[in-house]
């Protein structure tokens, strides 16, 4: 396969959304960074999307918040980040809450998260 698609991204994301789409995310997420390397450079907001969607589904918030911002630091002013961005902020706060062992410094951050993603 290497010998035909390496230097074309297009299969590679095919075969990245397979990943995701069979709930296999680590190998998705280990693909989409083969990608970036090769192809995009960090700087390709749709691919950072789409990444960020594969660690959201496979519960790596901080990570997805991460990707997401990358993307954001491109294109700054497209309402769909920011509102992909204001979602993750809002379950990664909704983790702090519903956890008992949080401390007081965590439970206060997360609720300036939730006031951030409200705005």
């Amino acid at each position: 396969m290497r010998q035909t698609t390496g230097d074309m991204p297009n299969p590679w994301l095919t075969i990245v959304y397979i990943y995701v789409e069979q709930k296999q995310y680590i190998p998705a997420v280990q693909m989409y960074g083969n990608c970036f390397k090769k192809f995009y450079k960090y700087n390709n907001v749709e691919v950072l999307t789409y990444l960020a969607r594969a660690l959201v589904k496979g519960n790596r918030l901080r990570e997805a918040h991460n990707a997401l911002l990358n993307a954001r630091r491109v294109a700054p002013h497209d309402l769909t980040l920011m509102y992909n961005i204001a979602l993750v902020q809002q379950k990664l706060a909704q983790e702090v809450l519903k956890d008992e062992n949080s401390t007081l410094t965590f439970v206060l951050q997360a609720i300036d998260q939730l006031r951030i993603a409200q705005k």
